[in-house]
């Protein structure tokens, strides 16, 4: 587990998820738990090609893959495609889906309750690719979907501005416009634009963040709404995972050598005599 850990920081994005999994049971793994590393250890080797890719031109496998509102999809697919914008995107599951909750027929359930949580997975573009990505079990039970989401949003807002901080260190363009954070529940979005309900008054203080940078605040982070069906950061969250939906996700932003390069995109390579 910790090897797919270094794997996943490095250049395998789509392992983050099932490391986060599998590292939340390793004081109380178990036989199902055991199969499902030799799984990931058979789909390590037919992947072992693999990786990410990043290039100035933009990635035409991510402008393929996702789909936005018509009156957004001009100025999103030119943020996907600029060479110097952050594009994040965040999503939540709300609760386990891995068929691990208790019930009445197993009061010995050894699962710890805090892997009951809802989860939170996010991925940031750039040039291309992906430069941050993660996912973690939440500190708290979310009370609804909604709730589940903004937990998510908040993660992502904290990694979003921490980006932004690096790239003003390093002279980027990323931090002198807002950055655009795409999530695909609309409960959500309205909440992190100021517009809340009387369900929604119990969160904490720590959630704000994302108002006090957004529409409320010094608009440097600001949240859209984006179909779930193509939401890149919906693999960062499901314990289990349709096949062909994920890899029709992951291939839009990772590449196989076997193919012949990442978007089969011939890269000069320079005269070196």
């Amino acid at each position: 587990v910790g090897g797919l850990g270094w794997l996943a920081q490095g250049t395998r994005p789509d392992l983050a998820p099932v490391h986060s999994f599998l590292a939340s049971h390793l004081k109380h793994a178990g036989t199902k738990h055991w199969k499902a590393l030799r799984y990931v250890g058979h789909y390590l080797k037919g992947s072992m090609d693999y990786g990410i890719h990043f290039s100035s031109r933009g990635n035409p496998g991510l402008e393929g893959y996702v789909k936005f509102r018509p009156s957004e999809e001009t100025s999103a697919l030119a943020d996907l495609n600029s060479p110097s914008t952050l594009v994040p995107f965040t999503d939540a599951n709300w609760g386990p889906q891995d068929g691990s909750a208790p019930n009445a027929s197993n009061r010995n359930d050894r699962i710890p309750m805090k892997n009951l949580r809802s989860m939170s997975g996010w991925i940031t573009f750039r040039t291309g690719g992906p430069i941050t990505y993660g996912c973690v079990r939440q500190s708290d039970t979310a009370q609804s979907s909604c709730q589940a989401e903004v937990h998510s949003i908040n993660e992502c807002t904290k990694d979003t501005l921490h980006l932004r901080h690096i790239t003003d260190d390093l002279g980027l363009d990323d931090s002198s416009r807002p950055t655009r954070m795409w999530n695909d529940n609309q409960g959500a979005v309205d909440w992190s634009a100021g517009h809340s309900n009387r369900k929604m008054r119990h969160l904490n203080m720590r959630e704000n963040l994302i108002r006090e940078n957004g529409a409320l605040g010094t608009n440097a982070v600001s949240v859209s709404h984006v179909p779930g069906k193509t939401n890149f950061a919906d693999n960062f969250t499901k314990e289990q995972k349709c096949i062909s939906t994920f890899t029709e996700s992951r291939d839009s932003y990772m590449c196989s050598l076997a193919d012949g390069g990442c978007w089969k995109v011939s890269i000069p390579i320079p005269n070196r005599e």
